[in-house]
């Protein structure tokens, strides 16, 4: 059941994403996982536990996928394979540390708080963590975007070319309007596209063999 919960999240989110931001996904997604979770050790009953688990196992799947997503369109087209690879160490090392909770913490009840309440650290992600500035583009909300680019001036102590903010923006209306038109893309647009075709089942069959693999 966690595993049909997380196929379900990952299935789910990214569309909700591209229709209400990133930002919000990942904070929805993050503090109701945090809640059940910590709902889930004091559960008494053998299916609702089971309802639970799958749950969080959506939210934890759906939230992954928007934070990569959100990770990505935060850095260069260079800098996006370390950025989106640098979220999974941090999710290996997570993983790592278990067998040592394992040891040391008997009851499954205290596993499951211990691995829960450190979660609340992402209530901070409210006031934190800003939009995708290309969901932000794309849904012609360039004052939100250039808001946050003036407030990350005004953090780094630096002063962004006013020249390169009016091209940006002028490219970034061409972009919108030349895709106004065109029709929204779902997940099954994958399967359209020999080349996108091959790649998804690629990609997959690789995550399958690596969850078989380390659970």
């Amino acid at each position: 059941m966690y595993f049909v919960g997380r196929i379900v999240g990952s299935l789910i989110a990214p569309t909700i994403s591209d229709l209400f931001g990133r930002r919000k996904v990942i904070i929805f997604c993050y503090w109701l996982w945090t809640t059940l979770g910590i709902v889930s050790a004091f559960v008494n009953h053998y299916v609702l536990y089971v309802i639970l688990r799958a749950c969080i196992a959506a939210l934890d799947g759906g939230g992954s996928l928007a934070t990569y997503c959100l990770l990505c369109e935060y850095f260069p087209v260079r800098q996006r394979a370390f950025a989106g690879n640098a979220q999974y160490l941090f999710w290996s090392l997570g993983y790592m540390t278990l067998p040592a909770i394992g040891y040391l913490v008997d009851d499954w009840r205290y596993q499951q708080l211990f691995i829960s309440v450190p979660m609340l650290v992402t209530l901070a992600f409210y006031w934190t963590i800003p939009e995708s500035l290309h969901f932000l583009v794309a849904n012609d909300r360039h004052q939100e975007a250039q808001a946050i680019l003036e407030k990350a001036e005004r953090w780094n102590r630096v002063k962004l070319p006013t020249l390169t903010l009016v091209r940006n923006k002028a490219s970034q209306k061409c972009c919108v309007n030349n895709t106004a038109s065109e029709k929204r893309k779902i997940l099954f647009d994958l399967c359209k596209n020999p080349t996108l075709r091959l790649h998804a089942i690629f990609c997959s069959c690789l995550w399958y063999i690596a969850y078989v693999a380390h659970n």
